[in-house]
């Protein structure tokens, strides 16, 4: 498939998509407390398990559906990898500097075929992806929107059954063990693309329904990966939408709809809504289920943070993408980026959005930054630190 194809095929699905700490163990530990230290008092390195959509996707949709995503197309990813990486950004997402700073480098989508190593954990996100059990497209011509929650949630399962039942010889290092599966941070970001896709598209949509209907899919996986094994979960909570270059190009609002950064008013309001149901469904699980830690990302705080106060993070375009063509916004439907008409920004460390909706290198390197800090994460949670668990 040729990149005119590709790139003509996804234009009209683009915005539905867009839409080691060595422990500092005490001399005198007490034999009660030694029961508490991580085995061999080795580095903390958990495995990771990710389940997300296209801020997280890491070539799962392009391993299943190859061709079909201008993610894998220039100039996606050349900023970093020189190459196109199946990623919806000019270089690195997130979760790519959350693992490169636990001294992993890259951790491979599930469905990866050649070369893959599981030992540091396994991404299952999904670009496109919804909480709900549906999907996006399915046509044949987009990759987008294939495996849902529920689905990733499925393939974790396999996975794990798969993983703890490989005895063959020499494979030792890039399989999973049971201590893996117990001991692994399990990383969640999902409601984007319900809430653009869906509640979004519907004029006549109940702001509180259907919020309350997203976060009940939360709430199934959750306990799904809690019955899995799953004892640190951590889920990221949603990103002002209503700043997003991708929504505003798309929608154009008048200014007595916007706030005084620029904004929607009110699909930010959904969002704060969706971000309340789901801190308090992660405080009603650590009084249900303590033997678990259920932490909240709060990267919606910082994200909005840039946003407001640019300058302290060295952006000049706060709502404006690197990639794309013309408009206040740099976004146009028909020519987003990835199309034949795109252009590039000269300097993208001076956006937050490279596309519509997915961040340029340099600011993931800042919400990863923040991440492995044990910043915005709440209760606190620092994953250099998080294999000092109680057995």
């Amino acid at each position: 498939m040729t990149r005119t194809m590709a790139c003509s095929k996804f234009q009209p699905l683009l915005l539905l998509a867009l839409l080691f700490c060595p422990l500092n163990l005490m001399a005198e530990t007490t034999a009660k407390e030694q029961r508490h230290i991580y085995v061999k008092q080795s580095p903390c390195r958990p495995p990771l398990f990710v389940f997300g959509a296209s801020l997280l996707d890491v070539g799962e949709n392009a391993a299943a559906m190859p061709g079909r995503s201008v993610s894998e197309f220039p100039p996606y990813g050349v900023h970093y990898f020189g190459r196109t990486a199946a990623r919806f950004s000019n270089g690195r997402l997130l979760i790519d500097f959350i693992t490169q700073g636990l001294g992993y480098g890259f951790v491979d989508p599930f469905l990866k075929s050649l070369g893959s190593n599981f030992k540091h954990g396994v991404n299952f996100a999904s670009s496109g992806a919804t909480a709900r059990n549906s999907t996006i497209s399915g046509n044949g011509t987009s990759s987008l929107g294939l495996f849902s929650l529920n689905v990733q949630i499925d393939q974790f399962i396999e996975f794990k059954r798969s993983a703890l039942g490989f005895k063959d010889p020499g494979y030792e290092e890039k399989i999973l063990t049971e201590e893996d599966v117990l001991e692994g941070v399990y990383l969640m970001e999902f409601g984007h693309n319900d809430y653009i896709n869906y509640a979004f598209r519907d004029p006549n949509y109940s702001a509180d329904i259907f919020a309350y209907e997203t976060i009940s899919y939360f709430k199934k996986a959750l306990l799904r990966l809690y019955n899995e094994g799953a004892r640190k979960v951590v889920v990221m909570n949603l990103m002002p939408l209503g700043c997003a270059p991708g929504v505003l190009g798309y929608i154009k609002p008048p200014k007595e709809l916007q706030d005084e950064y620029g904004c929607l008013i009110s699909y930010n309001n959904m969002v704060n809504l969706h971000n309340n149901h789901l801190s308090n469904l992660l405080k009603e699980l650590r009084l249900e289920l303590p033997r678990a830690e259920w932490v909240l990302f709060d990267w919606h705080s910082v994200i909005e943070n840039a946003i407001r106060h640019p300058t302290r993070y060295g952006v000049r375009y706060p709502l404006k993408t690197c990639c794309g063509e013309v408009g206040e916004y740099n976004f146009e439907w028909t020519s987003q980026c990835g199309s034949l008409n795109a252009t590039v920004c000269e300097d993208p460390t001076r956006h937050i959005f490279w596309d519509g909706l997915h961040f340029v290198d340099s600011f993931n390197n800042i919400l990863g930054n923040k991440f492995l800090q044990g910043k915005n994460l709440i209760p606190k949670f620092l994953i250099k630190e998080s294999c000092k668990i109680s057995k």
